[in-house]
């Protein structure tokens, strides 16, 4: 709803809104976009039951890479550094 609410602002007023007022309203929409990911991603999680888990491998550098999307403001607006050094899992 969040998101097709700014898109109806985006189509109807683009043309009237500065470039920083239409940059600001894709902030929100990517935002909204990502907001929308995340709640589906934690309904997918709370639907595994503790008897049917598949795991697999997955790439965290790819992982890392999300979360740095999804705090991108909040890195920017605190300054914030962000290092990564190898990741070496062992299954001992």
């Amino acid at each position: 709803m969040i998101t097709g609410f700014l898109q109806l602002i985006k189509s109807g007023y683009e043309d009237q809104l500065d470039e920083e007022a239409n940059k600001f309203i894709g902030f929100a929409l990517d935002g909204a976009k990502r907001l929308d990911a995340m709640i589906n991603d934690i309904l997918k999680y709370s639907r595994f039951s503790n008897n049917e888990r598949n795991l697999i491998s997955i790439n965290i550098n790819k992982v890392l890479e999300k979360v740095l999307l999804n705090l991108k403001t909040s890195i920017y607006d605190t300054n914030t550094e962000i290092t990564q050094r190898p990741f070496t899992y062992t299954n001992d």
